[in-house]
C-alpha cells in the first residue's frame, strides 16, 4: 500500500467506513502479518501513552496517585501486553459473536478491521491529545467528537466484516461483546479472588 492508497483510504474510512473495512478485508493480508501487526501497534500505543505520562505534569493528590500506579507510567511492556490481549480477546469476541448473529466474519477479517481502527484512533488521538493541550476548550469538543467517530467507525466495520448491510445488527453485536467482555472480566477477577482468599486460609 503506497501512500496515495493509504491517504485514500483514511480519508474513506472517516466518510465511508463500511466501504474501506471491504477494501481492507479484500486485501487478504496473510494472517502471520496482521498478528505482528497488532503487537507492533499495541507497542507502539504503549509508548506514545507512557511519553505522555512522563511529559505532561501529572495532578496532585488521589488521581495523580492513581494515574501513577497505571502499567502505562510504571511498566510500558506490561501495559502493551495489555493491549495486545485485551484487543486479541476483542477480536475473538466479536467474530463469534457475530456470528451468533448470522454474520461471516472470519478472525482474520476482524482482525484486519480492528488494526486498521487502531492505526486510525492512534493518528487521530494524537491530534485531539495536542488541541486538548493547546486549546482546551476546543479540545473538549474534540474529544466528544473523536468517541462518537470512535463508535461509529467501530460498528461499521463490525458491519463490513459479517457483511450485515444492517448498522443496528452490527450495534447490536458491539453491545452484546461488550457485556461478553464485562462478564467475562468479572468472573475471572472473582475466580482470582476465590482462589486468593483460599489460598489464605
Amino acid at each position: 500500500m503506497n501512500r496515495e492508497v493509504f491517504i485514500a483510504l483514511f480519508k474513506q474510512s472517516l466518510t465511508e467506513p463500511r466501504e474501506a473495512g471491504r477494501y481492507i478485508i479484500g486485501l487478504n493480508l496473510p494472517a502471520q502479518f496482521l498478528w505482528m501487526a497488532l503487537a507492533f501497534l499495541a507497542a507502539v500505543m504503549s509508548l506514545l501513552v507512557s511519553g505522555m505520562f512522563q511529559i505532561v505534569p501529572l495532578p496532585e493528590g488521589e488521581m495523580g496517585d492513581m494515574m501513577r500506579m497505571n502499567p502505562a507510567y510504571r511498566t510500558p511492556l506490561v501495559f502493551a501486553l495489555m493491549q495486545w490481549g485485551q484487543a486479541v480477546i476483542s477480536v475473538v469476541v466479536l467474530t463469534w459473536i457475530g456470528r451468533l448473529f448470522g454474520g461471516r466474519a472470519r478472525v482474520e477479517d476482524m482482525l484486519a478491521v480492528t488494526i486498521w481502527i487502531q492505526l486510525i484512533a492512534l493518528v487521530l488521538g494524537l491530534g485531539v491529545g495536542v488541541l486538548a493541550v493547546l486549546l482546551p476548550p476546543l479540545g473538549a469538543f474534540a474529544i466528544l467528537a473523536y468517541i462518537a467517530w470512535a463508535l461509529f467507525i467501530t460498528v461499521a466495520m463490525i458491519d463490513a466484516a459479517h457483511g450485515f448491510e444492517n448498522m443496528l445488527k452490527s450495534l447490536g453485536v458491539f453491545i452484546a461483546s461488550i457485556v461478553a467482555l464485562a462478564l467475562g472480566s468479572a468472573l475471572i477477577a472473582g475466580m482470582i479472588g476465590v482462589s486468593a482468599t483460599a489460598g489464605g486460609l
